[in-house]
C-alpha cells in the first residue's frame, strides 16, 4: 500500500462550495417555507449554533412543537451515536415515523431524506438504510420522498443556521 499526503488525496476530491449551499439552502427554505429537521446523533453538535430550538426528547409532543415554531429549523438531538447499531436503527424509525406524521399533519406534501453518501459518491450501508427509511416513511404518510446527498452539509448547515437565525 503506498502513502500519500493528505493534501494529495484531498486533492482527488470535487471541492465543495459551502458558501454556495448555503446560499441555495437559504433560498429554498425562504421559498418553500419548509421545516428543516434536523437529527443530530452528537451532542457536540449542538454547540455550533444558537437561535435554533433542540429538542433532547423525540415525543410526539415535542415533534409536533417543532413544527408549530415560527423557526424554520429545529434540532432533535437523538444522541444515538452511543447506542448499539440495533437501538440506533430503532431510535430512528420511531423519530421517523414520529416525523412524518407532524409533516402530515402540517400539510407537507413532500419528505425530504438525506442520503449519506460516502464522500466518492458512492452509497454504503447509511445510505442503504436511508433510502429503505425514506420509502417506507413514504408509503406510511402517503408523501412522495426526495433523497438529498448530504455529503457536507453538517458544516454547511451550522454556517447557515449560525449567520441567519
Amino acid at each position: 500500500m503506498k502513502r500519500i499526503p493528505f493534501q494529495e488525496a484531498a486533492a482527488r476530491y470535487p471541492k465543495g462550495d459551502p458558501e454556495g449551499a448555503g446560499k441555495l439552502l437559504a433560498s429554498r427554505l425562504e421559498k418553500s417555507g419548509r421545516k428543516l429537521v434536523v437529527l443530530d446523533d452528537d451532542p457536540t453538535g449542538i454547540q455550533t449554533v444558537h437561535d435554533v430550538s433542540v429538542y433532547t426528547d423525540w415525543s410526539q409532543e415535542s415533534i409536533d412543537a417543532g413544527f408549530q415554531e415560527e423557526n424554520r429549523t429545529f434540532f432533535i438531538l437523538t444522541n444515538s451515536r452511543s447506542f448499539s447499531a440495533q437501538r440506533t436503527e430503532e431510535v430512528h424509525r420511531e423519530i421517523a415515523l414520529r416525523v412524518a406524521e407532524a409533516a402530515r399533519k402540517a400539510g407537507a406534501e413532500l419528505l425530504a431524506v438525506g442520503l449519506p453518501r460516502n464522500m466518492d459518491g458512492t452509497e454504503g450501508d447509511s445510505a442503504r438504510f436511508a433510502r429503505e427509511m425514506g420509502a417506507k416513511i413514504g408509503a406510511l404518510c402517503g408523501l412522495p420522498v426526495e433523497f438529498v446527498d448530504e455529503r457536507g452539509t453538517t458544516l454547511t448547515a451550522h454556517g447557515y443556521l449560525n449567520e441567519t437565525n
